[in-house]
Parts: structure tokens; C-alpha cells; sequence
């Protein structure tokens, strides 16, 4: 991963949306949405923080660490889960979760999976958790070995000592 060149471009039916290190030296961040019927176009930039890899899902990966929705922009950096409205680029909801990094999400029945160093977490689309658990260790797994997956109707972690743990889905909801 080259963190010195972290930039994505998300796009779906109504806004295009780029991210990336306006300045990396200071960690600012920034964020530009482009409506596309009116092209109208909306700016932000911020102090990001460091501690987080942009990572858009792929076909062949559901891990993401940035997603875009009909009209939201969820964000997982450093500690937090930032969810800005589109395409105005207004913070709709900001988590403060882990005292260590949160590194990625998956989808989960209209929710977001999160994975923290410390902590998984079951969040809302209304920025509320909704279930959330520890491990015997911590979410880096070091043999090369998916942290979170969900696998039929059960979501699988594993540790950083490998351990794997099993969790029914529907034992994580509201």
C-alpha cells in the first residue's frame, strides 16, 4: 500500500465524489462531490488524522474502508466513522469508537461490519452501534487470514494469534 498517494473517485447515479491527501505532510484530507444532473460541485477539507488506508469494495473484496451511498459518504479514519451528507459534504454523523485505528467495514444487512483494532462493531446507517464485541486479542491477523468475513448466515473473525471466533448475524441486531 503506498500511503503517500492515497486517492479514490467513487461515483454512482447522482454524485461523483474524490478523495485524497491535499496535503500529506499535515494530514489534511480532502473531499470534492460532484453532483452530476446540475453539475454542481462542493468542496471540503479537514485534518484527517493519520492511521487509515482509502479502500473502496472491489467485486472480488468486500472490505472497504470509504463507501457512497444514494446520498451519504461513510469514512472510516483513524478512530472514527464519519458519515457526511451528499452532496453538500456536511458531517450527518461522526463516532468516536476505538482508542486504536478502525481499519475497514462490510455491509451487513443495510448496516456497516466494522473492524477496529480492539473492537468489532455493528453500526447503523443512522450512526448508532448496535452491537459491538472484543476479542482474546486484537483484529490484525499477521498469517495472512481475512480478520472479518460474513459466511452464510454467520460473520467469522479471527485474532492476531489466529483464534477464530463464529457469531450468528442475527445475534447482532437491534
Amino acid at each position: 500500500m503506498d500511503f503517500d498517494k492515497q486517492n479514490i473517485i467513487l461515483k454512482n447515479q447522482y454524485f461523483k465524489v474524490s478523495i485524497g491527501y491535499l496535503r500529506l505532510e499535515d494530514e489534511t484530507l480532502s473531499i470534492g462531490c460532484e453532483e452530476l444532473k446540475t453539475a454542481a460541485r462542493y468542496e471540503v477539507s479537514f485534518k484527517a488524522g493519520s492511521g487509515f488506508y482509502l479502500l473502496a469494495r472491489s467485486k472480488d473484496d468486500p472490505a472497504q474502508s470509504v463507501k457512497i451511498t444514494r446520498d451519504r459518504l461513510i469514512l472510516a479514519l483513524s478512530q472514527e466513522l464519519v458519515c457526511f451528507k451528499l452532496p453538500e459534504l456536511t458531517v450527518e454523523w461522526n463516532l468516536d469508537l476505538d482508542k486504536m485505528p478502525v481499519f475497514e467495514f462490510i455491509d451487513i444487512e443495510g448496516d456497516i461490519l466494522l473492524r477496529g483494532e480492539l473492537q468489532i462493531f455493528r453500526i447503523n446507517m443512522n450512526g448508532k452501534i448496535v452491537w459491538s464485541t472484543y476479542g482474546e486479542d486484537i483484529w490484525v491477523n499477521i498469517h495472512g487470514e481475512r480478520e472479518m468475513q460474513l459466511i452464510d448466515k454467520q460473520i467469522v473473525l479471527t485474532d492476531f494469534n489466529g483464534k477464530k471466533y463464529y457469531i450468528d448475524i442475527a445475534n447482532t441486531r437491534a
